[in-house]
């Protein structure tokens, strides 16, 4: 991926806290779902032909083009965000009751005939399960015993993980948007 160069890690500590805030918790305002769409919702960037290669694509189909001042090779968006658009969907649509209540409306995602809606949450839904499935995270999580808790046991979702660092890439996404 062209992206690879804007890649760098850091450690972080995962909060696993069930009622940990967050901006990107709640029900939602406005406010919330904007903080969602600024993760996802960003342009494409410039693949030249002569690099398709890499990605096991050939320059025989006939993919949608940047315009040539950004280098007229193949349009390409990043799988993160798209990932990231799906988790979104799939927010809204557990609260689909709450937007058509609270705002007598649903997001846009959710306009049109039902089975397309349906259709686009499966494929949301499916393409999370097989990256989900691609990149098992192997990172253990603990069990600790509590006797407040229902069974005596409580599971420990704080963790340690090595993350990409998020804003170098929306950074570089942003830096080379081309359509």
């Amino acid at each position: 991926s062209p992206a690879l160069e804007a890649v760098e890690y850091h450690e972080e500590d995962y909060s696993g806290v069930f009622h940990q805030p967050s901006v990107y918790r709640g029900n939602p305002t406005p406010e919330l779902d904007e903080h969602w769409r600024k993760l996802w919702d960003y342009g494409g960037f410039n693949v030249p032909y002569d690099k398709l290669y890499l990605l096991n694509r050939s320059t025989e189909t006939t993919w949608q083009r940047t315009p040539e001042e950004f280098g007229g090779g193949a349009a390409a968006m990043l799988w993160g965000f798209h990932q990231l658009h799906c988790l979104d969907m799939v927010r809204q649509a557990t609260y689909r009751d709450f937007y058509e209540r609270e705002y007598n409306s649903t997001p846009i995602a959710f306009d049109g005939p039902e089975y397309l809606v349906r259709m686009h949450l499966d494929h949301c839904i499916e393409l999370l399960r097989i990256h989900m499935m691609c990149h098992v995270d192997v990172t253990p999580y603990l069990v600790k015993e509590d006797e407040t808790a229902p069974i005596g046991i409580r599971a420990e979702f704080s963790s340690h993980h090595k993350c990409r660092n998020y804003d170098k890439v929306q950074k570089w996404v942003v830096d080379n948007t081309a359509i």
